[in-house]
């Protein structure tokens, strides 16, 4: 799937903070001009520090363009986390030992560590159920040399979609080119940060026709399995296509709206909304793209 749309990626936002129990060493530092702190007040430094670090990944600095926003993920969150840390660093009287760094760096890697492993496990439990396959309509009949060609991506949902976070999305489209082994040959062409990205791999034919799994699956590591079926299609003007991929312990599916043009009829979209909740999905799984020019029709 589209990177940028399977919306797997999304900081949540930090829980509140916990209380720790104290340890003896912090209970002797003396952490800036705020005087003697226990390890809980620490530990409270610790959970703003990871609460403003994630908020960067998520959001980026403020004010910045959209053009500059990887770089900005990449580089000033951990930045502004070592300015943040070396200002709770001792102060005044009190020198920093070795001592002082290493108690310091441990809190404060644990501290973000629990974070983000809670803010995992929250993001996995979140997620509506992926149905079975069987439980997916599969187009009678599905006519492989009819279905390949250029479609466009009208439509979107999915359960690690969400309308809120990414509203309407720009449109992007994929090409199906049939090859002799009956396996098609899948290209993506994304407009992101004003370039044109193209998104290749290779559908193969599973036993019923119209349903089809990843080829080379060995090279995403990460990915146990990854299953396409067409749902519905007239071949001359939509198609709806069901993805369920396995990542880990995690299952993630969605439903694509196709069009052989970039607008559908509203008829054809709310048939897409009622196959989407029909599934589980609810109004803020769903999203629908905005046409553009650039790329797309390359």
């Amino acid at each position: 799937m589209p990177a940028r749309l399977q919306s797997s990626a999304n900081v949540p936002p930090v829980p509140s903070p916990v209380a720790l129990p104290v340890t003896q060493p912090c209970a002797t530092l003396t952490w800036g001009r705020k005087g003697q702190k226990s390890c809980q007040v620490f530990q409270q430094d610790m959970l703003a520090i990871a609460s403003h670090f994630l908020d960067l990944v998520k959001n980026g600095p403020p004010h910045s363009t959209r053009a500059g926003s990887q770089v900005a993920h990449k580089e000033s969150p951990w930045g502004v986390l070592l300015i943040l840390f070396l200002l709770l660093l001792p102060t005044g009287p009190s020198p920093v030992t070795a001592e002082t760094m290493a108690l310091g760096v441990l809190c404060l890697a644990l501290t973000l560590l629990g974070v983000l492993q809670s803010q995992a496990q929250d993001s996995t439990e979140n997620l509506i159920p992926a149905p079975s396959l069987l439980k997916v309509p599969l187009q009678p009949g599905f006519q492989k040399d009819q279905f390949q060609g250029r479609w466009y991506v009208v439509g979107l949902a999915g359960n690690a979609v969400q309308k809120e976070e990414e509203g309407r999305f720009t449109m992007y489209s994929t090409t199906y080119d049939l090859q002799e082994d009956n396996s098609y040959n899948v290209t993506s062409i994304l407009l992101r940060d004003q370039r044109c990205d193209y998104w290749i791999r290779t559908f193969v034919p599973s036993s019923r026709a119209g349903r089809f799994t990843l080829g080379n699956i060995r090279s995403y590591p990460k990915v146990r399995s990854y299953n396409v079926q067409v749902a519905a299609t007239d071949y001359d003007q939509f198609a709806m296509v069901f993805f369920k991929k396995i990542s880990g312990r995690k299952q993630y599916f969605k439903i694509t709206l196709y069009g052989r043009t970039k607008e559908l009829p509203a008829e054809l979209k709310e048939r897409f909304v009622r196959f989407a909740k029909s599934l589980g999905l609810t109004d803020d799984h769903i999203i629908f793209s905005v046409p553009t020019d650039q790329c797309i029709d390359n």
